[in-house]
């Protein structure tokens, strides 16, 4: 469930900022994630290798995000706006 999260949160990421989003992003993904498992008593090897799922799935959300961008953005322009005249 968690890779599901984290690559909505991406998608919703490309939707929004530039690419420097994905740094502190990723920084934040893995104090979180770290914290959590190193305190439930899970093993070093299951956090990197569930860290590194998370991440790419982070980075692969932010790049359908990009690629469906003008996508979203002429859909929320059509919504806010109306219907275009175009022939």
């Amino acid at each position: 469930m968690e890779p599901v999260l984290a690559c909505v949160a991406g998608v919703l990421l490309g939707l929004r900022v530039n690419v420097l989003a994905l740094v502190p992003t990723a920084i934040a993904t893995a104090t979180a994630y770290l914290a959590v498992n190193v305190l439930s008593g899970r093993s070093l090897l299951f956090d990197l290798s569930g860290l590194a799922i998370m991440i790419a799935s982070t980075q692969a959300g932010y790049f359908v995000g990009l690629t469906g961008r003008d996508v979203y953005g002429g859909l929320v322009h059509r919504l806010t706006h109306g219907d275009t005249k175009r022939v």
